[in-house]
């Protein structure tokens, strides 16, 4: 390629790009879990963020099925999931195994259904005001749907 002045004020950047992506690429450590590993498994059901998991099964290449009771398998993505290390790095804390119960998950029944703990409090229902809506007096005319292009004929 021919360099000219206006080369001079504006370099090409594409070999610095694509030296800076091929950098990050290769610094960048690689993600992945293996099936029986046990992890911390994002939780968006009960009060607790973490809980204790264990992968079953990859079932994408950053999507991996965990199970976090005995009966209850769910779908993270790897960003949802982290390493849990323990200090035999081969069994679960006992204290992790007894809070099971303080982790709010639905029970599944053999129906599709799911049944949900339900709290129930007592609101003391305060009398609504009646509220009187103003409206105009004003006459109101039809809406002249076609305007001048069409004439009423009786």
């Amino acid at each position: 390629k021919l360099r000219t002045t206006l080369d001079l004020i504006h370099p090409d950047m594409s070999r610095k790009v694509s030296s800076k992506q091929t950098d990050f690429k290769s610094t960048k450590p690689l993600r992945q879990f293996s099936i029986g590993q046990k992890v911390f498994a994002r939780n968006y059901r009960g009060t607790s963020t973490w809980i204790p998991a264990q992968v079953v099964e990859k079932i994408g290449p950053v999507s991996y099925k965990v199970q976090i009771a005995p009966n209850l398998i769910l779908r993270r993505h790897i960003d949802q999931l982290r390493v849990r290390y323990s200090e035999d790095n081969t069994t679960d804390t006992q204290q992790d195994v007894d809070n099971i119960d303080n982790w709010n998950f639905p029970i599944a029944t053999n129906s599709n259904t799911v049944n949900t703990p339900t709290v129930t409090t007592q609101i003391n229902p305060t009398p609504n005001p009646v509220i009187t809506v103003r409206r105009s007096t004003r006459p109101r005319r039809p809406v002249d749907k076609y305007g001048p292009f069409v004439s009423n004929i009786s």
